[in-house]
């Protein structure tokens, strides 16, 4: 069994249970889908390359010893309460979905986990 990594709040440095948790921030974010200046679907492009930009940033810090990939936790939701765990390949059918109903706004939380990749089984 691998041990996980959590990314969690900057003030946050401690050691619980095989997780460790460093000093980088995690995205939680509640973005508006409607803007004075911008037409709804290129707010709602915005928002998916602001997604896009965090992942990739994260991909590219260094990984802890013994680790082989960043994963990463994700909320979708129309607040923290309602917010459901997606995959990051989830997150923008998850986000059309919300603006398909008419939302206001949207929360996004992204949480970065370095992980070990575990082998397959060959049967």
């Amino acid at each position: 069994m691998a041990s996980n990594y959590r990314i969690e709040s900057p003030k946050t440095s401690t050691r619980q249970k095989g997780i460790i948790s460093a000093q980088i921030p995690n995205m939680k974010k509640v973005f508006p889908l409607s803007s004075p200046n911008h037409q709804p679907p290129r707010v709602v492009e915005q928002i998916k390359n602001d997604i896009r930009k965090y992942i990739k940033r994260e991909r590219k810090k260094t990984l802890p010893d013994g680790l082989d990939f960043w994963d990463f936790d994700c909320k979708v939701g129309l607040n923290d309460a309602t917010s459901e765990t997606k995959h990051v390949n989830e997150l923008n059918p998850a986000i059309d979905e919300i603006v398909t109903n008419q939302a206001a706004s949207i929360y996004i939380e992204i949480i970065a986990i370095a992980r070990h990749r575990q082998s397959k089984s060959i049967t």
